[in-house]
């Protein structure tokens, strides 16, 4: 599976279509489109986006790992807890954009 794949089968998960896509993260739906048909390649930031987005690594949305997530179990405590505190704030970050997303 390639990136474009790989994209257009999370959209199909989380039931996203370009335009909505494009509405979330900013990315133009026609730059989506050319991602899907492997005709461009993302950007790191558009790939950051797209990772947050759909709640996966970069290095699996990018087709390097099959793994949904990285592996954190072999790092220090306080890393886990500053990773922890991470996640906590961007999901509270994508909640409030989806809230204004809905409405």
């Amino acid at each position: 599976m390639n990136f474009g794949e790989r994209l257009k089968k999370l959209c199909q998960d989380y039931q996203y279509t370009q335009n909505t896509l494009e509405e979330i993260t900013g990315i133009d739906r026609s730059t989506i489109s050319a991602y899907e048909l492997g005709t461009r390649k993302p950007s790191i930031e558009n790939l950051e986006t797209l990772a947050r987005v759909f709640k996966v690594s970069i290095d699996y949305l990018y087709c390097n790992s099959n793994k949904h997530f990285l592996d954190i179990t072999n790092i220090s405590e306080t890393n886990y807890y500053k990773i922890i505190a991470i996640i906590k704030e961007e999901d509270l970050n994508f909640e409030k954009d989806t809230r204004l997303f809905n409405k």
